[in-house]
């Protein structure tokens, strides 16, 4: 089996190593990930994923960014409720 290294360019640290896949298994992967998002997706509320939402608003503008799309118009009330006060806050 063959490996990916990621080195980091600055130091030139070999950061870690990851097995690679073949075509057929990361499309396997992808499948089931799709097929399992989907799943997911109808056998919940909207209630029930929106529940979860608070557990991983901490990650929002640290480790996951939203990028905006301007053909949908407006992003920030995608973001929750209340969304005013937050970015207020944020932009202090």
């Amino acid at each position: 089996m063959s490996v990916y290294a990621v080195t980091n360019p600055a130091t030139g640290e070999q950061v870690k190593i990851f097995p690679t896949f073949t075509d057929d298994e990361l499309d396997s992967a992808i499948a089931l990930a799709y097929d399992t998002y989907q799943n997911w997706l109808r056998s919940s509320t909207v209630e029930e994923r929106a529940k979860l939402f608070p557990i991983y608003e901490q990650f929002m503008g640290e480790r996951w960014f939203v990028i905006p799309n301007p053909m949908y118009g407006s992003w920030e009330r995608a973001i929750g409720p209340d969304v005013e006060t937050k970015l207020k806050a944020l932009r202090r």
